[in-house]
């Protein structure tokens, strides 16, 4: 795997591991994945889903400890735009309980396989290259993201819908 971090190993970041092999993706994501660092996971969605041979994906969130609302929104972009390329669900490997119920309550379960920790090892992936930093505004990153959770579950416009209109006002400001 290719370390592909949003943050120095001294502060609490997101880390994101990624290889591509026989078409399909072996997203790694572990630490705390937050706001300020998906940038560079976004920039990872965006190359997955705009590749050629993609056949299918597998989220490893074995060894993250929690998730928010942006990445949950990401993941489900991925898991979107993987299932209009290839007609498959994503597959997505939790143990963490509360990552893992954040999965669900957003209802994620209804774009992709949720696996509860199951036993044995990923096969030995090729390794990609790094994604060069993204120069997008992060508030762009995480409207984004959460505008899918807006699309994916009803229950969700609750939740979300002001975090969407602040971010839209906000941004028009400018």
């Amino acid at each position: 795997f290719k370390e592909l971090t949003g943050g120095s190993k001294m502060a609490q970041s997101g880390i994101y591991e990624a290889a591509f092999h026989n078409g399909t993706y072996f997203v790694k994501l572990s630490g705390h994945l937050s706001f300020n660092y998906s940038a560079s996971f976004s920039d990872l969605v965006k190359k997955i889903c705009e590749t050629d041979n993609l056949q299918g994906v597998l989220v490893d969130l074995r060894e993250a400890k929690m998730i928010d609302s942006t990445h949950i929104g990401l993941v489900a972009r991925l898991a979107l735009e993987t299932q209009k390329k290839t007609g498959q669900q994503i597959t997505i490997v939790s143990s963490v309980r509360d990552v893992t119920q954040s999965l669900k309550n957003t209802g994620l379960q209804h774009l992709a396989v949720l696996l509860d920790a199951p036993t044995g090892e990923m096969p030995p992936p090729d390794s990609i290259q790094a994604l060069p930093e993204s120069k997008r505004n992060i508030a762009e990153i995480i409207l984004e993201a959460h505008k899918t959770l807006l699309e994916i579950h009803d229950d969700n416009k609750t939740i979300y819908q002001d975090i969407v209109e602040m971010l839209e006002s906000s941004m028009n400001e400018k």
